[in-house]
């Protein structure tokens, strides 16, 4: 929870999960919204967001966080938002496109639902596609544009006065060179880049020897980067009594080769 509040305290926007009970927790209480509400060309906007119940699993929430059906939460932030007068509700949700498909089956009022965590490909022109994009279920338009920034989601949506979609179309952009390169943003981010290669750049030990990191090695045997980080987090407690440490394989993500190791490679 501190370091969700220490990213929601620097951002300028809402973090919104509307599937978990934070009244307990009091770095999130009254900081971690359901829903929120846009304004664009004199039109009221929805957005819900929820995370996967797995969170609890997956992450280090605490005690106090208490995870809670996404279908009720979504239909209860739906209810709110339509009595404040709310017609277009986007759900945004990392949780699976078949936890999409049966919230969709299950609620009224949702609109659009913008999904991830299970990174799945939709696609009205590829055979590589798990289904249509928009996949419409219940009247809801389900999109979701796999993973790693290789493709960029559009979707146009056409609603009535009475906020209901009556048209929806959109199609993955395909993000490779032959997408033209925006002058101003790209010198912004190497304005902004700068502070962050110098703190890559830094070198924060040596490696007499490789470690093997890949995925295809650590997360079904033994291996070196595992035996490191595990090694490192007990001398970094053995004072405290502590004889024990495990690494779980799945935050191993790459190998170092050896020589210096900056920053940089130890955040990749």
């Amino acid at each position: 929870p501190e370091t969700l509040r220490a990213f929601m305290d620097s951002v300028n926007f809402p973090v919104l999960m509307a599937n978990a009970n934070v009244d307990m927790e009091p770095e999130l209480k009254g900081k971690l919204q359901k829903s929120t509400t846009l304004y664009r060309n004199n039109q009221k906007i929805g957005l819900i967001g929820i995370n996967t119940e797995k969170t609890a699993e997956l992450s280090s929430p605490g005690d106090n966080v208490i995870f809670t059906d996404a279908v009720a939460a979504v239909q209860a932030e739906v209810d709110f938002l339509t009595e404040a007068g709310v017609n277009k509700i986007i759900l945004m949700s990392h949780s699976s496109y078949a936890i999409d498909k049966m919230i969709a089956a299950n609620t009224t009022g949702v609109d659009v639902i913008v999904g991830g965590h299970d990174n799945t490909y939709l696609s009205n022109v590829s055979d590589r596609a798990k289904g249509p994009y928009p996949t419409v279920v219940n009247g809801t338009q389900i999109v979701q544009a796999y993973a790693y920034g290789k493709f960029l989601g559009e979707l146009s949506v056409l609603f009535d006065e009475a906020g209901n979609v009556i048209y929806a179309t959109g199609e993955p952009i395909t993000i490779d060179g032959s997408v033209n390169e925006n002058s101003q943003i790209v010198a912004r981010l190497d304005e902004l880049e700068k502070p962050i290669n110098t703190l890559k750049e830094t070198i924060v030990g040596t490696v007499s020897n490789p470690l093997t990191g890949d995925r295809a090695v650590c997360r079904v045997q033994e291996c070196d980067m595992g035996n490191m980080i595990a090694d490192a987090m007990r001398d970094a407690v053995i004072d405290k009594g502590y004889t024990i440490a495990l690494q779980n394989s799945g935050g191993i993500r790459a190998s170092l080769d050896s020589g210096d190791v900056t920053l940089g490679e130890i955040m990749t």
